[in-house]
């Protein structure tokens, strides 16, 4: 039913006559109300053809059922089984932008520093065309580095880098005392630690190979 409600809406909105401005209207107009609404199946089934028909644009790639399906069940929480070569890859684009989208920080968290920078790389100008930034944490980068990368409305990065950069922000927040404390040190000038925090925190996690 998913896939057939994304062909339809497909059709109802004529995306592939739209220019690629026209494109980025509706992108806005759905980024709006995935914002406002949440992930109704017909907003996400729209969300999802408009990444296809980008998709399409950008890499010259095109969506199959099976990756429609797969990137529905990681949007509602699921374990999506795919087999090498069905593009899992591809597949993450479609929750994490309509994620994104709906305005929830996304981490797509992958097994190495070498996956992080060509997945990411590879699937820039999907996300760069639905207005949407990613960042890319790698080993050996600053902190500075590091928030401009969490500051992003999709992050790159290994299990292994943000498991310790979340510890790094508890020790860095320990005994803090609440936000009333934290805004009263940064009024007083004193160097908040909120200011040293390296994440926004961990909203909306998209785990490559989850066993």
């Amino acid at each position: 039913r998913f896939v057939k409600r994304v062909r339809e809406q497909a059709v109802e909105y004529k995306l592939d006559s739209l220019d690629d401005a026209e494109l980025r209207l509706l992108s806005d107009e759905c980024r709006g109300r995935l914002y406002s609404e949440g992930f109704l199946d017909q907003l996400v089934a729209l969300s999802f053809a408009i990444v296809r028909e980008i998709a399409t644009r950008r890499l010259g790639l095109r969506h199959h059922d099976v990756q429609l399906l797969g990137g529905y069940a990681m949007l509602k929480g699921m374990v999506a089984e795919m087999e090498t070569g069905e593009g899992k890859t591809l597949t993450a684009t479609l929750t994490a932008a309509t994620a994104a989208m709906a305005g929830i920080p996304v981490h797509i968290v992958t097994v190495n520093d070498f996956l992080v920078a060509r997945d990411a790389q590879w699937m820039r100008p999907v996300y760069a065309a639905l207005g949407l930034t990613v960042g890319t944490i790698l080993e050996g980068m600053s902190r500075e580095e590091r928030q401009r990368a969490y500051a992003c409305d999709i992050t790159y990065c290994t299990n292994k880098q943000v498991a310790f950069d979340y510890l790094r922000d508890r020790v860095q927040m320990r005994n803090a005392g609440g936000r009333l404390s934290l805004q009263a040190e940064r009024l007083a000038g004193k160097g908040s630690r909120l200011d040293k925090v390296i994440m926004r925190g961990l909203c909306f996690a998209i785990v490559d190979e989850a066993d």
